[in-house]
């Protein structure tokens, strides 16, 4: 998984994974894209889609019909194609992109880009199929691939937890990869590791953590990774 610099930055300040499980709430999507046009006021912002309850469709569907790794693949790929353009439907300031070129050109607006990665994932092959990768790390691949200083998981939950249910605030890429924890997938934290991208988790469902930590650098739940 190389990772090709200079043409591929982006003069943003942040990516935002946008849990797919966040989608089926209308209300929530709602609540956070307030909170996103709020920021952009401010900060540029970048964000990724997840799977969400239509990647889940498609793997329900595979467990019943063999789609083989390729189709599986390429299914699941442009399930986060669809994600970004129902996100996208939440205001006109969130706009679609599939190349740098177009994503610098809508920074320049001020407008908001949402990532469909299909394309790109389709030519770079850089996760070869694998059933452990989830849009989290390719998420982080991305946020690396565009030379952006911070990546974002917002879900459905306030964070990463300790063996006894505590949130954990602060820690380090190496203890992300020592704690037994379903949150990420498996390769997340040796990626992280390797790219050294600081990342906030955090949950997408509490009104205003999003806003207070870009915009007052005030975490009010979250675990940070670094």
């Amino acid at each position: 998984m190389s990772l090709s610099k200079g043409l591929n930055s982006i003069p943003a300040d942040v990516m935002i994974k946008f849990s797919g499980s966040l989608l089926d709430d209308i209300a929530t999507c709602a609540m956070i894209v307030e909170q996103l046009l709020l920021i952009n006021s401010k900060k540029s912002i970048i964000i990724f889609p997840g799977g969400g309850t239509i990647d889940n469709y498609i793997e329900n569907y595979a467990s019943q019909q063999k789609l083989g790794k390729v189709v599986m693949h390429k299914s699941t790929v442009l399930a986060l194609d669809q994600n970004a353009l129902i996100i996208s439907s939440y205001s006109k300031e969130i706009v679609p992109f599939t190349t740098v070129i177009e994503c610098r050109e809508i920074l320049k607006e001020g407008k908001i880009p949402v990532f469909m990665p299909s394309q790109a994932i389709f030519v770079l092959d850089p996760f070869r199929y694998n059933a452990v990768v989830s849009s989290d790390s390719m998420a982080l691949y991305f946020c690396k691939m565009f030379d952006l200083p911070e990546l974002i998981l917002l879900k459905s939950v306030d964070g990463v937890l300790d063996q006894e249910n505590k949130l954990l605030r602060d820690i380090s890429f190496q203890q992300l990869k020592e704690l037994q924890q379903d949150l990420v997938d498996e390769l997340f934290p040796y990626l992280a590791e390797r790219e050294q991208v600081p990342i906030m988790l955090m949950n997408g469902r509490r009104p205003g953590v999003l806003s207070d930590y870009l915009l007052l650098n005030r975490t009010i739940i979250g675990t940070l990774v670094r």
